[in-house]
């Protein structure tokens, strides 16, 4: 861990900070591709039903968001963010080993070790909790303001490759194990070892000047609600606790329902992770140009359809080609939320405001499953059949129908904060889906040009000095 040297060198310890943390990204994406993603299956595994996914989806959600408040207090009383960090995540590293033992190790009755993995997994979520407010309160001081959206934009690109090439990797290996246990056990081994990497990459980050708790008090005399913040913060709440309806229930529909092996499960969800990392940065550059807000309100027009895309048709290739819209819309979504709190925030309130967020996120989501997964339970139970749907795509349905609701009625009253090129929203909505992504695709065509043109010039300046 770097400590505070004084203003000298300090822009190039926040540069040195901001490679390091993509690296250590990539690494903490690996742990999503590896572990989290494989979560459900191997609940499933143990003989989980839609309550008990509905259950490992909301609980650890609600404990994440409860402790953000406790970890944005910590925090305050340490006065620094580094050591919150690293702790957190060092222990973080060993719940996979417990995860990968349950099988082995607890010789008892399908409901006890799914509800194992549901306490485990809430052990994780309370570890991630307590350093979450400290990484975003440290990289919003490391990242220059008017570059977040590229940056964060590039760096999300480069992580979203490295998850999506660990959720192929990992659906393929599952695949050829006879014994699926110990297939999970060595994704879950592998989930650990990326973790341990992301850990060794963050004691190389440095920390600058951290505000005094004393200093903040100040900040927190305006009720949150009649600030932009507010108004941002009960827009997301509603909208995760739509999305929460459905959400954990994917993963079920694909397994249980649709009968898909874990490769074709693997390769859906890697039609998301691919679009997500390629749309990241040109997210982030058009947030910069034309704002958080913007983004945000195009985005919401775009996330309704996703579950109702769901209901037309059940082929893989299909629901490949939905779940790269599905990335197309949440790159934009969750890079202009992110961006948008970090504008509407000071360094004085952002790490508590982050907190109050992620409280409210959580406590809309752990409703939202705990409902969706109770009404999916229920529709199948009684046979319920509404439009000829039942079970989980009734859970679907309703999911669009509410996030378009959440769209309509609390994105139109968000504002900017920062000053941007002024366009109508509509407008803007119709050229992201349209205009934008060709300029994207030909940007990285060139990219991919000029890259090989480079490397043939290197390669050619390397054969020339050896034949001299």
């Amino acid at each position: 861990m770097k400590t505070e040297p004084g203003p000298a060198g300090a822009g190039e310890k926040k540069r040195a900070t901001m490679r390091y943390s993509i690296i250590e990204g990539s690494a903490y994406s690996a742990v999503t591709g590896f572990g989290d993603s494989f979560l459900t299956p191997f609940a499933l595994a143990l003989g989980a039903n839609a309550f008990h996914i509905g259950l490992l989806k909301s609980l650890p959600q609600l404990v994440n968001s409860v402790t953000q408040e406790f970890g944005a207090w910590l925090m305050e009383r340490i006065g620094k963010r580094m050591p919150l960090i690293l702790w957190g995540v060092f222990f973080e590293c060993f719940v996979w080993v417990a995860l990968l033992s349950i099988p082995f190790l607890l010789p008892l009755p399908g409901d006890y070790r799914v509800f194992a993995v549901i306490a485990i997994t809430t052990v994780y979520a309370f570890l991630s909790a307590v350093n979450h407010p400290a990484w975003v309160s440290l990289m919003a001081d490391v990242v220059p303001e008017k570059s977040r959206g590229e940056y964060f934009g590039t760096r999300n690109k480069t992580t979203g490759f490295a998850g999506l090439a660990a959720l192929v990797i990992a659906g393929y290996l599952l695949g050829l194990f006879e014994n699926v246990f110990l297939g999970f056990a060595a994704l879950f081994a592998a989930a650990f070892a990326a973790r341990m990497v992301s850990l060794y990459f963050f004691t190389k980050h440095y920390e600058p000047h951290y505000l005094p708790a004393a200093v903040r008090k100040t900040a927190e005399r305006i009720s949150i609600f009649r600030t932009d913040f507010g108004r941002y913060l009960t827009y997301s709440a509603v909208m995760m606790f739509a999305v929460y309806l459905a959400s954990p229930f994917f993963a079920v529909y694909m397994l249980r329902d649709l009968r898909f092996d874990y490769l074709v499960y693997a390769f859906i969800l890697g039609g998301e992770a691919v679009t997500r990392f390629v749309c990241m940065p040109y997210w982030g550059l058009l947030g910069d140009r034309f704002g958080n807000r913007t983004v945000l309100f195009a985005t919401s027009l775009f996330v309704p359809a996703i579950p109702l895309l769901w209901l037309f048709n059940q082929d893989p290739a299909y629901l490949f080609l939905v779940q790269v819209f599905s990335g197309f819309a949440w790159a934009g979504f969750d890079l202009a939320s992110f961006n948008y709190s970090l504008d509407s925030t000071t360094h004085a309130n952002r790490a508590k405001r982050t907190a109050h967020l992620n409280l409210a996120n959580g406590l809309a989501g752990f409703g939202g499953a705990a409902i969706g997964g109770a009404l999916a339970l229920g529709a199948e139970t009684v046979k319920t059949v509404f439009l000829g749907l039942s079970g989980i795509p009734l859970v679907f349905l309703l999911s669009g129908v509410l996030r378009f609701a959440a769209g309509a009625m609390f994105a139109p009253r968000m504002r900017e904060v920062k000053a941007v090129t002024p366009v109508d929203n509509r407008a803007f909505a119709v050229r992201a889906l349209t205009i934008y992504p060709l300029k994207g695709i030909r940007q990285e065509m060139n990219g991919a040009w000029r890259t090989t043109q480079w490397f043939e010039e290197r390669v050619k300046k390397i054969v020339a000095r050896k034949q001299a």
